[in-house]
């Protein structure tokens, strides 16, 4: 490679140049003054002052003007001694000789500064951050600057006459083909792209590589390409993403979270609002009667049904209050499991036998079958209130038609089914009913806050289990609680 700054000799190196000439010629015309050479013995003192004379100009002005003297004095001398016009040879001489080593001279003088230019701009290039790279238009390396090592590990030799693409990353490898026919095709167009390259030792480095194709140039006819090595920016650039993206993230949860308490205010305002109306009516019905009436006209009957009514609603608003208080309990952490050992199929028979009536007004019937014992370390409040839920889950969307419970067990989890026969559940909500305030399809007329196979998962899943769900729409639903035994 070969840099061609445009080196001119300044005047001042001109001047120069002229009076060291100049100099010689006045010297090496000494002779003619000091002794003429008319005797044999005269005339051999001559030559020897003569050659003493170019001597002397050598060492003191150099070589070239040593030469140009020669040239001058021995045309003075053929015009003095052997011409007619001494005068007119010697000038025509000195001019000749002046000419041709002052040519000389500059022209060395431009190649020593071409070098000196060239050896400033290979330090330059050499020592700076970022290495330079001489491509031709097919990618071979014609100049490497010796920083190039820092950035690869290969020494400049190592990469000269052979294509940087085969220090490329294979990932990159045709995108960068892609960006260099590109290159090719934009003479004098900067252009960078960001791609990653195998150093020496195997390592991958993210390399920024700004290129600008020069082929069209003269001076440089190449594809001038620099490399910075991105590793550590791409590194943060990808920590800031990590973390606009938990950001990102955070924010959705939030806003979901802000959005599941509305929905939930809105749910719960609604469905405590509908048992606390119905009492203050009955209370306030009972109590205009009882401030209206005479005792002779006053029914008790009327009485009764009222209280009855209000006790309902306050079974009702007690159930919502007590779902609410599991929701923040389960939601915080706090729910707490206080396991003992437990008959479950004496559980199941109880809670079945309580819920008969429950049942018998949904128009259903509740059935137990499988195993006749089966014991289990477990809390028997919370398996209670999970398959509570489940059940009342059943009566709700049963159709009126028979619920069986089927009590089982294998070597790890004691199991208690909970099968339908309403109208089934569409295998894209499987998951969605399980979640806080979401309910499945079907649920016109029905109220509830939603959230009672939200709880009746989340304690299945505090005794190690969880709860499965197989249904098929139009034929039924099973509900399949699994606990540790």
């Amino acid at each position: 490679m070969v840099f061609r700054p445009h080196a001119q000799p300044s005047t001042k190196k001109t001047l120069y140049i002229i009076g060291r000439y100049a100099l010689s010629f006045m010297i090496s015309a000494a002779p003619f003054f000091l002794l003429m050479p008319t005797t044999p013995i005269t005339n051999e003192i001559f030559f020897l002052l003569w050659a003493l004379t170019i001597f002397i100009i050598v060492i003191s002005c150099g070589s070239k003007p040593g030469v140009a003297a020669s040239i001058f004095s021995g045309g003075l001398y053929y015009g003095l001694f052997i011409a007619t016009n001494p005068l007119l040879y010697a000038s025509i001489m000195a001019g000749f000789g002046c000419v041709m080593a002052w040519l000389y001279e500059l022209h060395d003088q431009q190649v020593r500064d071409v070098f000196s230019r060239e050896e400033y701009f290979r330090t330059l290039a050499d020592r700076s951050i970022h290495p330079i790279v001489l491509k031709d238009e097919q990618g071979s390396v014609q100049y490497a600057s010796n920083s190039i090592v820092n950035v690869l590990k290969y020494r400049s030799s190592e990469l000269v006459g052979k294509r940087i693409d085969a220090y490329i990353h294979p990932d990159d490898q045709a995108t960068h083909k892609k960006f260099y026919q590109t290159v090719v095709k934009r003479p004098g167009e900067q252009m960078f792209i960001e791609i990653r390259m195998v150093q020496k030792d195997g390592t991958v480095r993210w390399l920024r590589n700004d290129t600008m194709n020069m082929l069209h140039d003269e001076e440089t006819s190449a594809i001038i390409a620099s490399f910075q090595d991105i590793t550590e920016q791409k590194k943060h650039d990808e920590e800031r993403l990590e973390i606009i993206k938990s950001e990102k993230s955070a924010r959705n949860v939030a806003e979901r979270a802000v959005r599941a308490r509305d929905e939930f205010l809105s749910i719960a305002s609604h469905e405590l609002k509908t048992p606390l109306t119905t009492i203050l009516l009955q209370l306030q019905a009972t109590l205009r009667r009882i401030m209206t009436q005479s005792l002779v006209r006053f029914s008790g009957e009327k009485l009764a049904k009222s209280l009855t009514i209000a006790e309902q609603q306050s079974h009702r608003l007690e159930t919502l209050i007590k779902d609410l208080l599991n929701i923040s309990l389960i939601s915080t952490g706090r729910i707490e499991m206080n396991k003992e050992p437990t008959d479950i199929v004496l559980l199941v028979g109880d809670l079945v036998e309580r819920m008969q009536e429950q049942a018998k007004k949904a128009g259903c019937t509740l059935r137990v079958t499988g195993l006749t014992s089966l014991r289990a370390n477990c809390d028997p409040v919370r398996i209670e209130q999970c398959v509570v839920n489940l059940v009342t889950n059943a009566c709700k969307y049963g159709q009126g038609k028979p619920i069986t419970l089927t009590i089982s067990e294998n070597d790890t989890y004691a199991i208690v089914a909970v099968s339908d026969q309403g109208n089934g559940i569409s295998a894209d909500q499987h998951e969605t009913i399980f979640e806080p305030f979401k309910r499945g399809e079907h649920t016109d007329g029905i109220k509830g806050l939603g959230v009672r196979l939200f709880i009746a998962r989340q304690i299945a899943r505090g005794h190690g289990g969880d709860i499965a769900l197989e249904s098929i729409p139009g034929t039924g639903s099973t509900f399949t609680v699994s606990m540790v035994k």
